[in-house]
């Protein structure tokens, strides 16, 4: 062996890098009895929990930059939705965002004077919330054409791989 790498050497031949062993995988996420893990079991996943990952992953400001925008045209054309579809979801997109901005300030104000205090008006706002993601699935269903429809609802429900329930605290597991 060692006169084959003189002999390379002395014909000014480069050997391949030895290749490198790979990382050793992150310990696998363990997550409290009860929680729903949609990469092994995504028909678990409630359809409006994966309508409302859609809803937030998709949102931009009130104030969004030309980029910001770009970017959200970009991830709503993953969905393979046409020009037309993409400008509704746009707008309804806008809408869920103003409304769900209202029930976050309102909930904020709630906190702030004392949650336990106010605790039926804090569940009062969790069913408004709920409420949201349905009148926003609606919305989406009247302004979107019924191809749009389909093909953005076979996206979302492709999403629930990606959507974890977690019942209860989490903790990272320790590397």
């Amino acid at each position: 062996m060692a006169a084959f790498a003189t002999a390379c050497l002395a014909q000014n031949v480069t050997l391949p890098p030895l290749p490198k062993s790979p990382p050793p995988a992150p310990p696998p996420k363990v997550y409290p009895a009860g929680s729903i893990e949609g990469a092994k079991t995504p028909d678990a996943i409630p359809d409006d929990k994966a309508y409302e990952v859609f809803f937030a992953t998709r949102l931009v400001p009130a104030n969004a930059s030309a980029q910001d925008q770009q970017r959200q045209v970009q991830k709503l054309a993953r969905a393979k939705l046409n020009a037309a579809d993409i400008a509704a979801v746009q707008a309804v997109l806008e809408k869920f965002r103003s409304d769900r901005e209202n029930l976050n300030a309102k909930r904020a104000a709630f906190v702030a004077a004392g949650a336990s205090a106010h605790l039926n008006d804090l569940e009062a706002l969790d069913q408004q919330f709920g409420g949201l993601i349905g009148t926003t699935r609606k919305a989406l269903q009247a302004k979107l054409s019924p191809a749009g429809m389909a093909q953005l609802h076979q996206h979302v429900m492709a999403m629930k791989a990606h959507v974890t329930i977690i019942n209860g605290p989490y903790k990272e597991p320790k590397q």
